[in-house]
């Protein structure tokens, strides 16, 4: 099926394999170039490797849960894609376990991973998307948690305050 994505640009994270790498899988096959992203190198080299490697494919290992991962995945993407047109935002999930089994640190690190990494990406997507589309009334494409889509899409239609 083609979409009409050739040529353009998109960063995945949790994209090493499942829904992530499905996603990736199904924008190059459309024509598009994508940057795969996931906390282990080896697995990131691998997705990369199965979606045909460069120019299509790139990687970048990286923890959302680690503060600074956010701007440098952006900056890294649009260096090796030279745009950046949408993004899949995908996480692992907290320590398993229940709630009166898991520990506070646990939770803490969940917090990290789950909403602040997502939204700390999203923070740095908005002014690459702002600068790039001024003139344009459209939004990029987000996938993400509801509530971060949802936000992303109304900051968007009242241009991004």
């Amino acid at each position: 099926m083609d979409l009409g994505l050739g040529g353009r640009g998109y960063l995945l994270t949790g994209a090493s394999r499942g829904l992530g790498f499905a996603t990736a899988r199904a924008l190059v096959d459309d024509g598009a170039r994508v940057v795969v992203s996931s906390r282990s190198a080896d697995a990131v080299s691998a997705a990369v490797g199965e979606l045909g490697g460069a120019p299509s494919a790139h990687g970048v290992a990286a923890d959302l849960a680690d503060p600074g991962a956010a701007e440098r995945l952006v900056a890294e993407a649009r260096e090796r894609l030279d745009r950046l047109d949408g993004a899949l935002i995908s996480v692992g999930g907290p320590a398993p376990g229940t709630v009166l089994e898991t520990v506070e640190a646990d939770w803490r690190s969940g917090v990290e991973s789950v909403l602040l990494g997502p939204l700390r990406l999203v923070r740095a997507l908005v002014p690459t998307w702002t600068t790039a589309r001024r003139s344009r009334s459209s939004c990029p494409p987000l996938s993400a948690s509801r509530s971060v889509t949802w936000r992303s899409r109304t900051a968007c239609a009242r241009g991004w305050r």
